[in-house]
Parts: C-alpha cells; structure tokens; sequence
C-alpha cells in the first residue's frame, strides 16, 4: 500500500503523487547490489587502519505515477554528488575518529517536478540547485571493537532506524551510542535528535507532520548471534509520536560446499506514542490508538552463485507505520519494504518471491535481482474500523522490482560500477480521499526507474 500525506509534500520522501507518496527506499534484497556510500565505522582494516575513500556518484531518477482521482506525478531529475570520506583507526589504542563531506548539484529536474527526491522541492516552488554539507563527523572511545562509545554526526544502521544511500548522498544523524559486546552478545542504546536528510544541507529537529518539534528518538536493543542462530531484539521511542519494536530470529541449516539455507520469523509493532502524533497513514491522528502489526515467515537459499527467497505475511487490523517523523525515509529491514510500496495495510496477506544472481560466469562482473510482491485483502485501516466486514472495501496490490549492477573492475577500470533499478507496481485498492473527503477506488498505476554511476577511489 503507497502511504499517504495529509499536505502537499515538500519532502524528499513524497515522491509519487500530492494525495499519496511512496517513500519506500531500495528494496530490502537489492542492497548488496546497490553500492551505498562508505559506512565509516566498519571501515577500519588490520592492514589499513587510516582510510580514505572518495566517491562520486551520477545519479538519475524518473518516476511516474498515475490515479484515478490524483492525476499524474512525475518525478525527472539527475545530479551529480561527491563523498570524500576519512576514517582513522589508529588515531590512539581506545580512539577511532572519521570525518565525511558531502555535495550534489543538480544538473536536470525542472519546476514542474511535484515533489522532492533527489534535490528538495523548496518552500517558493523551485526546486534546489544543489547542496554542500558535513556528512560525518565523529569520535569512539572504545575498549575494543565491540565495547565502545560513540558521539557525533554519522550514518547510522539500526532494525528500526537506518541511513538510506539510495540518493545522492545518504542521511546523517546527530547522536551518542554505547554499544556492549561479549561472546556471541552485542547490546547498545542510541539517543538522536537531529537529522541531515539526504536532499539536505543541513541538520535540523525531528517534527510531525503539522511542523510540531518532537524532542528525542531513543532505540535500545540485543543480539545473539553464532554460526547457526541469530536472535534480534530492538524497541525504541520518538517522543510523544510513535513507539516501535522489532523481534526476529533465523536459523541456518549448513548444506554442502558452503551453501546454506535460512528460516526465519519477523514480528513488528508500531504504536501511537502520544499527543504529536499525526501520521496521515490510514488517517490516524494523535489520541486514535494506532495499535500496528506485522507478522512474517520467510525462507531463503544462498551460495557463492546465487540466493533466492520467499515470505508470507500479514498486517494486523491497523496495518503498519514504520515512520519515526515527518520526512523520515523509514525503516523497516523487511522483504515487503519495496521500491514504490511497503504493503502495509490493515488486514494485508502479503507473498514475496525473490531472485539474486551474483556470478555469472559468462559475464563477469555483472549481478542481477528480481523479486515479486503481491498484496490481497488490503484496505485502508479506516474503512477496516468502520466496516471489518465489507469485501467491497478490500483490494490488492502487486510490485515486480529489477535491479541490475555492472562491475567494471574486470574490464580494468576498478571501483566503477554501473546500476540500474527499476519498480512496477499496480493496485486497485480502496483509497480515503483526503482532498475530496470520499473514498474511491484509486487504480494506481506507478513506475519508478533508478540509475547510479558510481566510482570509488581508495587512498
């Protein structure tokens, strides 16, 4: 289900349409393909401590969304952005420091582009020329690798609270962290209250949707993890808006030549978390109880060659809301988060199939994914409340999304690699009009095509 906005969207993330806007980010499986800018923290190297990496990225979208009701949006835009990334390892023994600065500029994307996506559609109506800023920025204090403390402006990766790279430049938070580690444990607490969205130049509070501050976002969790087992467990609260908790297992079962396959479970809840909370998602305002659910099964097969995957699930009564704020790209490390849809309405029954190829041998170099969604008895949680028992109210939707990367390091240009994204979608879902105040049936109809050039220089 496309999530909808209440106002005409300003925002990097409504990207679609004025009455609905996906802000899906890149499919969940599509992220080894897509090379996401550095993760500074994980930099680090036994033989490499000091990193420098320098990445420039062309970046391309066009997208286009038609509904019945809505008209037609489309987004066309290209720019061009720079990275230049520091990380020092061995700044001293219990000391790791790093440092990024970002830029884009915009080299196609008109006025008459509706919303913000890879530049920001400004308060005047034009749309920004490009933009420079502080991307990272932090120190660690650390006993060792797994005990430390952080502070700073920085990528963050989170289950319920991550960085997105999949624009020019990828979102920074201001925050502190203490992260705990021993054996096959990891435990950790974060604290923001500032963001960088990845559209913009500068840090600014987390707000609702009506403009209102909300303070401070906090997530603790824990991790058990050995060669077979793996247990997730996260929670975590923005201020007075939304509360969210997420709990997932797996277990590997080791099958010969180093293959493997996964079974695992996902459980994931999002609650009204008090008076700021105002997500336009199925209409809910602050004081309405949004109680969100989504449950899920999945089962995957990796090798060296290839991986392939299926997942059933399904949403509670309330669907799902995995926004922490307003222009929040969300986060939500699931199969059903897809390029233009998340399929997270009331009563949702979800089935996703997947397909990464990751060596082909007659064409080195080149990966490949494709993946279909497919959504019945969906519904826009305020007619689930109104009426649980109408089938007239219930729709469906349906998502196929390919992605394609080209390494060119084979053909003897190293860190160039070349990737192509592209999303279809479909649904004939009962829609709330929020501008007409009726319901209708909305037809969507969406495409969303996706191209990075990047390089990477390592010194």
């Amino acid at each position: 289900m496309i999530r909808k906005t209440a106002t005409l969207p300003c925002s990097l993330f409504a990207a679609l349409t004025l009455s609905m806007a996906s802000q899906a980010d890149v499919p969940e499986n599509f992220k080894d393909i897509l090379d996401d800018s550095i993760d500074l923290e994980s930099a680090q190297s036994a033989t490499k401590p000091v990193h420098w990496e320098l990445k420039l990225r062309n970046i391309y979208f066009n997208k286009d969304r038609d509904e019945t009701g809505a008209g037609t949006t489309i987004i066309d835009q290209w720019g061009q952005a720079a990275e230049l990334n520091y990380f020092n390892g061995s700044f001293s023994e219990h000391l790791d420091v790093g440092a990024s600065i970002y830029g884009a500029i915009k080299l196609r994307g008109g006025d008459d582009n509706r919303s913000t996506d890879i530049f920001e559609k400004l308060p005047d109506g034009t749309m920004d020329t490009g933009y420079g800023k502080i991307g990272q920025l932090f120190a660690r204090v650390k006993y060792n690798d797994a005990n430390y403390l952080a502070a700073g402006a920085s990528t963050l990766e989170y289950l319920t609270l991550e960085s997105s790279g999949s624009r020019a430049t990828p979102s920074s938070f201001l925050h502190q962290a203490i992260h705990f580690g021993q054996g096959h444990w990891q435990a950790y607490a974060m604290h923001t209250d500032r963001w960088s969205a990845r559209h913009a130049g500068d840090y600014t509070r987390f707000t609702n949707n009506a403009g209102d501050q909300i303070d401070n976002l906090v997530l603790v969790g824990a991790r058990y993890s050995n060669q077979q087992l793996y247990l997730n467990a996260e929670t975590g609260e923005s201020k007075d808006y939304l509360k969210r908790m997420h709990l997932s297992g797996g277990y590997r079962f080791a099958i010969d030549n180093g293959d493997h396959l996964e079974l695992k479970v996902t459980y994931l809840t999002a609650v009204d978390a008090g008076h700021l909370y105002d997500s336009t998602f199925g209409e809910r305002t602050a004081g309405t109880g949004l109680d969100g659910k989504k449950a899920s099964i999945s089962m995957e097969y990796q090798s060296d060659d290839i991986d392939f995957g299926v997942m059933l699930s399904r949403n509670g009564d309330d669907g799902f809301d995995h926004y922490w704020y307003s222009e929040d790209h969300g986060a939500m490390v699931h199969w059903n988060k897809r390029q233009i849809s998340e399929f997270v309405a009331a009563n949702e029954k979800v089935f996703h199939a997947q397909f990464n190829q990751k060596i082909i041998d007659s064409l080195p170099g080149l990966q490949w994914g494709l993946s279909f969604t497919h959504g019945s008895d969906a519904r826009a949680s305020q007619d689930f409340q109104s009426d649980p028992n109408n089938p007239n109210l219930e729709g469906t939707e349906w998502e196929v999304d390919l992605a394609l990367r080209y390494d060119f390091s084979d053909a003897g240009m190293p860190g160039l690699n070349l990737t192509f994204i592209s999303g279809y979608y479909r649904n004939n879902i009962n829609e709330y009009d929020i501008w007409n105040n009726k319901n209708l049936r909305s037809n969507a109809n969406a495409t969303d095509h996706r191209v990075y050039l990047d390089y990477v220089l390592a010194f």
